[in-house]
């Protein structure tokens, strides 16, 4: 990824030794290692990060829409980095010899009847055998070999991956400790983090009710608020359907969910001020009078994003064959992955960085050499089964307001031969 007009780092390395030499002196040391030099690159490195973010700005990569490294980019611009998940490990996980053995680091046990479930040494263990002793059981400490939550059950891991002279069995019993770990964090979620302002608690603003609505995402670490928009109109007139002076609060939850309504509500309750007409223009939403801790009430009504159903035809070529049927169902599937994956008010890219496009130039099903891509959307309060769009209409981006959510299934999407 590149911005135009960004100096390279080094660039603004040389700018600062310059500045150095001519204010102490050409044999002032701007080695990596002493001070100057230090201070140097955390300058260096500050700015820019500055110019990067102008030149994001500029290019108009956007929170909202941006994806994958573009993502991490504009977090580490605003001082944040994605939580690359944890490891599951067990402790005091038991392994039975028959003689002296060394189970050295990355040595693996998988899970009883799903291999992909795998555990692995961190360190080095030297096991002596007391002679005499039949099966003699020891105990270690292993770590899943991918970050993630799974599913681990006692006597479960107790497949060993490859022999080892004089290791019999290995079992994760109930005297074994086990800790699950925790997934990467998603686009969606990183969104949820970059655009959550810490430099407001005002209350009333739109950003202290945003604060307060993604706050309580800390109490839960089940149905997490993916997307939260706070849309005031400070206009006296009406303004896309919202009446002057008014405010729309839109939040979505991981999966469509509705099991922190209540939570939100209270959250919207504590952190508006007496007089700001709560309004919506979804087709749907949720309301509640809420009892503050003091005994007063307040009438509160936020919107759920409007499905936008996105579905279409594309024809593909791949190095002048035509796709199988299993590639084909293959390639939608990550077509509806793509969609699903895209948050409240992302739109849908067509050409362009983390588009359709890019799916198709990156499948891994096949090299596919040409394409055409037709897509359409429709705007409905039901899911898209119900309302499956028309397909087929036109290959421009589809446009999603903060108020919508694009959303796909397979039956939505034809993949035909390009002839």
């Amino acid at each position: 990824m590149s911005f135009t007009g960004i100096p390279t780092l080094q660039s603004i390395r040389q700018i600062i030794n310059d500045a150095y030499e001519t204010t102490i002196g050409a044999d002032v040391d701007l080695s990596d290692e002493g001070p100057l030099g230090q201070i140097r690159d955390v300058f260096a490195e500050q700015i820019y990060k500055q110019y990067a973010g102008q030149a994001a700005v500029r290019n108009d990569i956007k929170v909202s829409t941006a994806t994958g490294v573009a993502l991490d980019l504009l977090a580490a611009i605003a001082g944040k980095v994605r939580n690359e998940g944890t490891f599951a490990t067990i402790e005091d996980y038991k392994v039975y010899i028959t003689g002296d053995t060394t189970i050295p680091v990355g040595f693996a046990f998988s899970k009883s009847g799903d291999s992909s479930v795998k555990f692995v040494t961190t360190q080095e263990y030297d096991l002596t055998y007391t002679a005499g002793s039949g099966t003699q059981e020891f105990e270690i400490d292993i770590q899943a070999l991918d970050a993630g939550s799974i599913s681990v059950a006692d006597n479960t891991i107790t497949e060993i991956d490859s022999p080892l002279t004089n290791l019999d069995s290995a079992t994760n019993d109930s005297g074994s400790t086990f800790a699950d770990g925790s997934a990467r964090e998603t686009d969606a979620e990183l969104r949820s983090r970059i655009m959550f302002d810490p430099g407001s608690s005002i209350t009333g603003t739109d950003s202290a009710m945003r604060r307060a609505i993604l706050a309580i995402n800390s109490a839960s670490d089940t149905v997490q608020i993916e997307n939260c928009f706070v849309i005031s109109n400070e206009e006296i007139d009406e303004v896309d359907g919202r009446p002057g002076k008014s405010t729309e609060v839109v939040v979505y939850q991981t999966g469509g969910s509705t099991s922190r309504d209540s939570d939100v509500a209270r959250a919207i309750a504590n952190s508006k001020v007496d007089g700001t007409e709560l309004v919506t223009t979804a087709a749907a939403s949720y309301s509640e009078t809420v009892t503050l801790d003091g005994g007063n009430t307040r009438e509160i009504i936020f919107s759920r994003p409007d499905e936008l159903s996105v579905g279409g035809v594309i024809n593909v070529t791949a190095g002048g064959s035509l796709l199988t049927s299993d590639q084909k169902d293959a390639l939608i599937d990550d077509i509806v992955e793509y969609v699903n994956d895209l948050g409240v008010g992302d739109n849908v890219v067509v050409f362009g960085r983390g588009g359709l496009s890019t799916i198709l130039n990156s499948f891994d099903g096949a090299e596919i050499t040409d394409y055409e891509i037709s897509i359409d959307g429709t705007t409905s309060g039901s899911p898209s089964p119900a309302n499956p769009p028309v397909p087929g209409t036109t290959d421009a981006n589809i446009e999603v307001d903060f108020t919508e959510i694009a959303t796909s299934i397979v039956g939505d999407w034809t993949i035909g031969d390009l002839s």
